[in-house]
């Protein structure tokens, strides 16, 4: 004869049962990948998980600026923590409770891939692994601005149009024909005149992609060779653009464009944008060019960047900047000022980084 504790224990667990079932049917699906890439000063990886199909619109929000006097600014990820770095004052800020507070120093991360790891002292690039270190000369005051990694290739590009592969432990100088930039079997010697750059780069499930500069075009690595990748967005397309940032956020693949300071996104086979970060219409080249010149700056000075896309927690954010080193002693103020060094929040539901 069943008792009715041995029945209510068998409904129970039908009951509970049903319920993890609906509840998994219910449960959004969630894709995970791994990201890694490079931004003008600093490394950057990430695991980032979002849901197949996620909720709500995409919301653009102002955080502010960390100072009064920031302007030529980086972000980049210190441990838990979201930091804005000043270059023109040499200061560092942590988005703390969603506040900035002033930061001890904390260096970028430097490039690592394939058990190599890789630095820049004047005139020279250098990867160590172990004991053992291989360098390359570059042009003196000459700074990388890309590492790209891809299978056991490393490409590095200097802000002198210097384009280096290091693969199997040795270096070579790259030489291009047409939209492809290889190795040509022998070591070539130092570019003589500035030539196109690489900046930045993004590496997330079997893409590498790097931007070039003049014509904001991106290209993608396969480990041996750099070829024109097959879509950019057209409007950005300006004279002079770069693709100055990449992150990968929802599934998606947003890039920030020097030198109107925007933000465009990749997502379902096309370009969505932009998003502006700053008030003021985009100028045809670049914005108070007079006035810098007047006070004996480089013309494409106050050139609006977006050098960091950085995500961090459930959102995506980025931070605008001028073109160089804009400090408390630059001699020359303009509207819209306070719209460089300004960090800006990206965020949509289902979509988070760690």
């Amino acid at each position: 004869m069943t008792s009715w504790f041995s029945v209510g224990v068998v409904t129970l667990a039908a009951i509970l049962a049903f319920w993890f079932s609906a509840q998994q049917i219910q449960s959004p699906k969630y894709k995970e990948i791994s990201v890694s890439g490079w931004q003008t000063y600093c490394a950057f990886a990430y695991e980032h998980r979002w849901t197949t199909a996620p909720e709500g619109k995409l919301s653009v929000e102002a955080v502010g600026r960390p100072s009064a006097d920031i302007h030529f600014a980086q972000l980049f990820q210190h441990a838990d923590e979201l930091r804005v770095w000043d270059l023109g004052n040499n200061e560092q800020f942590a988005l703390r409770n969603g506040r900035f507070e002033a930061a001890e120093f904390a260096p970028c991360e430097p490039f690592r891939a394939n058990g190599w790891t890789f630095s820049h002292t004047n005139g020279r690039i250098t990867a160590c692994r172990g004991n053992g270190c291989r360098s390359v000369s570059i042009l003196p005051r000459t700074v990388p601005l890309m590492f790209a990694a891809k299978r056991q290739g490393v490409a590095i590009g200097t802000s002198h149009g210097d384009v280096l592969l290091f693969r199997g432990g040795k270096w070579c100088r790259m030489r291009r024909d047409g939209q492809v930039w290889s190795c040509p079997g022998r070591m070539l010697p130092i570019v003589n005149k500035p030539s196109n750059q690489f900046y930045s780069s993004i590496s997330f499930g079997r893409t590498t992609l790097v931007g070039e500069y003049p014509t904001g075009k991106m290209y993608s690595f396969d480990g041996h060779q750099l070829r024109s990748w097959s879509t950019a967005p057209k409007e950005a397309l300006t004279w002079s653009a770069e693709p100055q940032s990449f992150a990968f956020y929802c599934g998606e693949l947003y890039v920030g464009y020097w030198p109107r300071g925007e933000v465009w996104r990749y997502a379902d086979g096309s370009w969505k944008g932009p998003i502006r970060l700053f008030s003021t219409p985009p100028e045809p080249n670049f914005p108070f060019q007079m006035q810098a010149e007047e006070a004996g700056l480089i013309g494409n000075f106050f050139g609006r960047r977006v050098p960091s896309l950085i995500p961090h927690g459930d959102s995506l954010y980025a931070v605008t900047s001028n073109k160089g080193d804009w400090s408390r002693r630059t001699p020359v103020q303009v509207d819209g000022a306070d719209e460089y060094g300004a960090v800006w929040k990206i965020r949509r539901d289902g979509c988070f980084t760690y």
